[in-house]
């Protein structure tokens, strides 16, 4: 066997010597490579050419090299702007209806005047002329509470009877009411009652009309009354409240007179101004 060198020389001493390199290609891996004479574990790997392009085996010729110039790749149109989006309007709420006025039958009877109401609407009654302004009206209410003082005794002992019975009539026609008016219409002229009750104040929040001030009855005065004359002799207001009870219950109508009127002519002032 020959060595890798005498096989070397003898290869290159095989190629014609006239050998144009016009026609040789011009990569050298293009040259037929030389027969390997014997099989050997100690001879050198055979480099393999390079593939082929696709364009190159079709025609035979080289790939054509890109240009230069690159195209320009066409500029993205701005992306339109989205229209806001509408919020979507809260549903209303539905405010409850307003309960219809009940039926005259199904309302409850009216509380009798007191002692001073009635005898106020009786003077107002008897005058020629009825009071158009609320100076008018304060004048009319000032002349009805001096006659009203200079009633006599048994006059107002009179108007206390009369009080008393229309009293003790009102609380038997209302029992009879409730005896004989069915649980629905009470529970639906209670809501009624609760709803006027509701506008008018809202009516006096919005236009600024002062809250009605708390008016003392009749027992409370003379309790007050009471109180600055005989709080000294019991040890607590505790007791003092419990004698000025059991003091009042005893009272006559003559005796609460005094009190009565105060307190009717306190509340119809204020209910004046009210409606002014």
């Amino acid at each position: 066997m020959f060595s890798l060198l005498a096989r070397r020389v003898i290869s290159r001493a095989t190629l014609p010597a006239t050998l144009n390199t016009a026609t040789l290609p011009s990569r050298p891996f293009a040259l037929v490579r030389p027969p390997i004479w014997s099989r050997t574990f100690i001879a050198t790997a055979s480099i393999a050419d390079p593939a082929k392009s696709k364009a190159e085996a079709a025609d035979g010729s080289a790939p054509k090299k890109k240009s230069g110039t690159t195209k320009t790749k066409p500029k993205r149109k701005p992306a339109a702007k989205k229209k806001p989006v509408a919020k979507a309007k809260k549903p209303k709420t539905v405010g409850t209806k307003s309960l219809p006025r009940p039926p005259q039958e199904h309302l409850p009877p009216k509380q009798p005047a007191s002692i001073f109401a009635q005898f106020v609407t009786e003077y107002r009654r008897n005058e020629t002329t009825k009071a158009a302004t609320f100076d008018e009206n304060t004048d009319v209410m000032k002349r009805a509470a001096a006659a009203y003082k200079e009633l006599s005794a048994e006059e107002l002992q009179r108007r206390a009877e009369e009080y008393q019975t229309r009293r003790e009539e009102y609380k038997i026609r209302l029992a009879e009411y409730k005896e004989k008016t069915p649980p629905e219409v009470l529970i639906q002229v209670e809501k009624y009652k609760k709803q006027l009750a509701k506008k008018r104040r809202l009516r006096q929040e919005r236009e600024g009309i002062p809250k009605r001030r708390t008016i003392p009855n009749a027992y409370l005065r003379f309790f007050t009354a009471f109180l600055k004359t005989d709080l000294k002799q019991h040890p607590s207001l505790l007791v003092a409240a419990s004698e000025g009870g059991r003091l009042w219950r005893n009272m006559s109508e003559s005796d609460k007179q005094p009190y009565v009127e105060q307190y009717e002519k306190a509340k119809q002032e204020a209910k004046d101004n009210v409606e002014a």
